[in-house]
């Protein structure tokens, strides 16, 4: 198990194992997200540390409704989107959602239940 690099609000840098830093995150990230969001705010240049005062607002978590309006994609439309299976007429869909959302890290895919860990830019 490895240790990550945290600073506390309001305290010094110290190092505590993942589980733990991955505790804190299940606070306010939903649980399929969390491993990426912690991975995401380590994958920068010169990474000392993550800020926990900052943490909970790095990210946002879209539901689809919001993903569609912001990646101004549209609904499921399925005349629009044509592929032979409607599962796969869905997965496009995602996938062109996906592609239009600024700052996106990952996204569960589950048809109009779906959900986007996204950057707060």
């Amino acid at each position: 198990m490895s240790n990550i690099n945290i600073k506390p609000e309001g305290d010094a840098v110290k190092s505590v194992p993942r589980a733990d830093v991955k505790k804190m995150f299940e606070e306010f990230y939903p649980e399929w997200a969390v491993d990426f969001a912690i991975d995401s705010m380590m994958d920068i240049e010169d990474f000392e540390f993550i800020d926990m005062g900052h943490a909970p607002f790095a990210f946002k978590v879209m539901d689809i409704e919001t993903a569609v309006i912001e990646s101004k994609i549209g609904g499921f439309d399925s005349e629009t989107w044509t592929d032979d299976d409607e599962d796969d007429a869905i997965t496009s869909w995602l996938e062109d959602i996906e592609a239009n959302l600024d700052g996106l890290v990952v996204s569960r895919h589950d048809g109009h239940e779906s959900e986007f860990l996204v950057k707060n830019l």
